[in-house]
């Protein structure tokens, strides 16, 4: 087997049967198998994963398993990248399923256009009962119906995204130390890489294509509102990490000032709005909570990740 043009790689741990479903979508692409690999690289799971990959491998030689010996999401990432022989890195969610011709759209935009980034849409689905509260677009991502160019301040999403290799390894590529392992969220990991390519090369392009979609599922627990709220927190969490805000900030206590002003702001709109919500808009009390006050969450998220920052940063100088 020659060298591929087209590296997907697969982050996963203990979800065999979902990865099975995603490593299918791929191999059922009538793309020329000579021209990508997959790359699966694996958490240490227990639920026979490492079975299911190398009999995978038996029959596919563009099929590889890598076992990942450190935890988390963004040293999976990295891992996988360092094993990759393809000239165009792309990552798929293992709880994913690519759409038909994924991976010949891929190399045509990669062909064709040459961005140092790009990527697509994805959208819900699902394998149990959805609430009527819960609404499709609350676990889709989308940017609009048009394929376009990115502006400076727009980002993909991690689960389907592509990188030129080269541009990706000189502008440093994902920090593997972004989140804490044992972290059950990791939010804003996927957009350090894009960042950095930014800031190194910014005159490149980065590429939305509508068509290049997938569709992710959507499990039982994210259909709760009260998820929702803890969701919206650690995003919150993940832009404060990534936005370099507060860097020069000294004083703790602003952020902690903020941080409890937007929970209140939270308690408020939860208890005493929703009941007088516009229930044309919001029909159900959830809606109001998700898409309303769980944004108060999210900014407290933001001043909490600050605070940290700032903590952390005068222990250090401390020492």
């Amino acid at each position: 087997m020659g060298v591929p043009q087209l590296s997907i790689i697969i982050c996963t741990r203990n979800r065999a049967r979902l990865l099975r479903q995603a490593v299918d979508g791929l191999l059922a692409d009538p793309f020329d198998k000579g021209l990508y690999e997959v790359l699966v690289v694996d958490g240490n799971s227990t639920d026979g994963t490492p079975e299911m990959v190398r009999e995978l491998s038996a029959r596919f030689p563009n099929v590889f398993y890598h076992n990942c010996p450190e935890k988390g999401l963004p040293k999976a990432r990295v891992y996988g990248a360092v094993r990759a022989r393809g000239s165009v890195l792309g990552y798929l969610d293992d709880d994913a399923k690519p759409c038909a011709n994924w991976l010949g759209r891929a190399s045509d935009i990669a062909q064709r256009l040459n961005p140092i980034c790009f990527g697509g849409p994805f959208f819900a689905f699902y394998e149990s009962p959805k609430p009527a509260w819960f609404k499709d677009e609350y676990g889709s991502v989308t940017h609009g119906k048009q394929a376009r160019y990115f502006q400076a301040d727009e980002f993909l999403c991690g689960g389907n995204i592509f990188f030129r290799r080269d541009t990706l390894e000189a502008a440093g590529g994902f920090d593997a130390e972004f989140s804490n392992p044992e972290d059950i969220f990791t939010y804003g990991e996927e957009v350090v890489p894009q960042l950095r390519l930014r800031r190194r090369f910014p005159t490149d392009a980065f590429y939305y294509d509508p068509e290049l979609f997938i569709l992710h599922l959507v499990r039982p627990e994210r259909m709760k509102v009260w998820r929702g709220v803890r969701e919206a927190f650690e995003l919150g969490r993940g832009y404060g990490k990534v936005s370099l805000a507060g860097r020069a900030e000294t004083r703790r206590l602003p952020f902690v000032w903020r941080m409890v002003d937007r929970g209140g702001r939270f308690v408020l709109k939860s208890l005493f709005v929703t009941p007088f919500r516009n229930r044309r808009m919001f029909p159900h009390w959830e809606n109001f909570i998700y898409e309303t006050a769980a944004q108060e969450m999210r900014a407290a998220g933001v001043f909490y990740e600050y605070y940290l920052s700032v903590a952390l940063s005068r222990n250090g100088n401390n020492k």
